[in-house]
């Protein structure tokens, strides 16, 4: 994939760090641990930012052949600083969009 712009990054490390925060804490409630978390895509949208983040993590538990990296979507709210996550609406191998 493309690496992001270095700035946006920048501009945009406080968002970043929170939603690292966020995905970090619910690793440890689940007694994971996590590894790495990479941005895949930063998008601006109006007062929010939608970000795209690949996880890396560990478990003790983890069985041969269990996932331990993913995709996750989080909206940062600029304003209230919260972030939510967003459940995939599109699927990723492009098949028909849910109903609105």
């Amino acid at each position: 994939g493309e690496a992001l712009p270095a700035a946006l990054l920048e501009k945009h490390k406080n968002a970043l760090a929170t939603v690292k925060q966020l995905v970090s804490e619910q690793f440890i409630e689940r007694l994971e641990k996590l590894e790495a978390m990479t941005v895949v895509q930063l998008e601006e949208d109006g007062q929010s930012l939608k970000v795209s983040v690949r996880v890396e993590w560990s478990s003790p538990a983890l069985q041969i052949g269990d996932e331990t990296s993913c995709v996750e979507k989080y909206r940062y709210d600029c304003t209230t600083r919260s972030v939510s996550r967003i459940e995939d609406l599109v699927p990723a191998f492009g098949g028909l969009q849910p109903p609105a």
